[in-house]
């Protein structure tokens, strides 16, 4: 039981990971002007330890992130998965070659629009075929996200900031889930507390399953978010840490960086489904 509920996790952490990190830079440079490097902060190991409802711990999990010389990131790796990044030579992420433990090895494509965003990435693992498409807004958030193989799409609304408040997922053209976030921001604007609610129908064997997640952020001096503690309906507790590295980057890739760096920690963080 414990290894089907890490797997899963590791998998959607795997699924997020890719579906993040391949978004490319969106500051493009004359390749013959010299660039220079500034330092950024960038997460280094990300740790997750989940807790019973009674307090006992159930086990944990670490990603470490590891950067090329330009400072853009080259592999994430775990104890059941790896994840490592092929880029063209504009920059942009063509593929990545990911690797799991009870899974095995398998490639993933991506093609991108003029903007340089994702809008396809396909493969194939151990469960056969997949491909996923991206739709985007004027000023490049995620307006929604479909998987052919699965037929899932899902829907995505944000607050003038940026920030997610709200999803909702389809199965064939039937609405089967939606989940709503509600932000409490501090004065720099950072999401210190998140209130999340998932309704879904049918999911996990349930007629309809309404679930209320808590999440709980810190973060150093400096803006980077160092601690979440997401806490779900049925009381299990998940304690995230984040470390940190300087990484000295190219100015054109620093702000593809700040966005991974932000998009990143949060789907591998994230709330996870109940188990």
């Amino acid at each position: 039981m414990k290894r089907n509920i890490i797997r899963r996790i590791i998998s959607v952490a795997v699924i997020l990971a890719i579906m993040i990190t391949l978004l490319p830079v969106t500051q493009q440079v004359n390749a013959a002007s010299k660039s220079k490097k500034k330092k950024i902060y960038m997460p280094a190991k990300i740790t997750t330890t989940q807790y019973f409802s009674n307090g006992d711990k159930y086990g944990s999990y670490s990603e470490t992130i590891s950067y090329k010389k330009n400072g853009m990131p080259s592999k994430i790796r775990g104890k059941l998965s790896t994840i490592k990044y092929k880029y063209n030579k504009k920059g942009f992420v063509k593929g990545a070659k990911v690797t799991e433990t009870y899974d095995g090895s398998y490639s993933v494509r991506m093609k991108a629009n003029k903007k340089g965003l994702l809008t396809q990435s396909r493969g194939k693992n151990s469960a056969g075929s997949f491909v996923n498409t991206f739709k985007y807004r004027k000023d490049g958030t995620l307006a929604s996200s479909k998987s052919i193989a699965g037929n899932d799409t899902y829907k995505y609304k944000y607050d003038k900031k940026g920030n997610l408040t709200y999803h909702d997922w389809y199965q064939g053209g039937t609405l089967t889930g939606k989940t709503s976030y509600s932000l409490k921001l501090d004065k720099k604007g950072n999401v210190v507390k998140a209130t999340e609610k998932r309704t879904t129908n049918g999911y996990y064997g349930y007629s309809t399953d309404v679930n209320k997640w808590v999440v709980k952020n810190t973060y150093d001096k400096k803006g980077n978010l160092i601690r979440k503690v997401a806490v779900d309906g049925d009381g299990r507790k998940y304690v995230t840490t984040i470390e940190y590295k300087k990484v000295k980057a190219k100015k054109k890739y620093v702000k593809y960086l700040k966005y991974f760096k932000r998009n990143n920690i949060t789907s591998l963080t994230g709330c996870l489904p109940n188990d």
